[in-house]
């Protein structure tokens, strides 16, 4: 049906205010996490690339991020919807992490000014989209997903299926001080899925499944600020039973 009247949206200029939404670059990331997760992923690797220190800079500034997931992977439809903001398959549920189809993008633009998505479900093939804010504001949107390779250094760990989101044009000021920060608590919010140990019905139980999330090649190890489970930054050697 023909829209009587203006679209209530100024793609440009929404998108730049959605920007200033209240995502911290820890945030951000556990929004990635968090669809990782809902693709029943079992290993996650982020890579974070840094720019030159000044003789003026304590800390690098970041400059690219990537997120590599083995998870089920999106058809070209899901790939399609998955920037749009309000969009996304996960609509249906009445809850769960992104039910409403704008947590991914609204933490990718709050870090970053550029998208881009390479993914593959089983027996299909790498497709990829992207969403650039610079090309948004020129009339440019979101483009059809497209067969296409990713970078062969971002598919070493994956076989049959996945998804690689990448961050570019960093402009949040963010540095590698940020992404300590970032670790622990990626290590704490995690702590249930990656550690292995875990509680079930009031007892520590063995976990089966851990899940692997890496920061540049280093495992991120489960942080549990009760000291239930093991605790790398108490230097625990066992379990601590409350």
């Amino acid at each position: 049906m023909e829209m009587k009247g203006r679209n209530p949206v100024s793609s440009g200029l929404a998108i730049d205010s959605f920007r200033k939404m209240g995502f911290n670059v820890g945030s951000a990331i556990c929004e990635i996490i968090d669809n990782s997760l809902e693709a029943d992923s079992d290993s996650i690797e982020i890579i974070v690339k840094y720019l030159p220190k000044t003789t003026l800079q304590k800390w690098r500034r970041i400059e690219k991020f990537v997120f590599i997931d083995n998870g089920y992977g999106m058809n070209s439809d899901t790939l399609f919807d998955c920037l749009v903001l309000g969009e996304g398959s996960k609509r249906a549920l009445s809850k769960g992490i992104g039910k409403f189809g704008v947590g991914a993008t609204l933490a990718g633009i709050s870090q970053a000014r550029f998208i881009g998505i390479y993914s593959k479900i089983k027996t299909g093939k790498w497709l990829y989209t992207q969403l650039d804010l610079d090309l948004l504001n020129e009339g440019i949107g979101i483009p059809i997903p497209e067969e296409k390779q990713p970078p062969s250094e971002y598919t070493e760990t994956l076989d049959e299926q996945g998804t690689i989101v990448i961050w570019e044009k960093v402009d949040g000021g963010e540095t590698e001080k940020d992404m300590e920060e970032t670790k622990n608590k990626i290590g704490r919010v995690y702590r249930k899925f990656i550690s292995e140990k875990k509680i079930q019905d009031g007892k520590i139980v063995d976990n089966d499944t851990p899940l692997s999330i890496t920061l540049n090649g280093e495992k991120i190890a489960p942080y549990d600020p009760l000291y239930v489970t093991f605790s790398p930054k108490a230097d625990d050697t066992e379990l601590a039973i409350l």
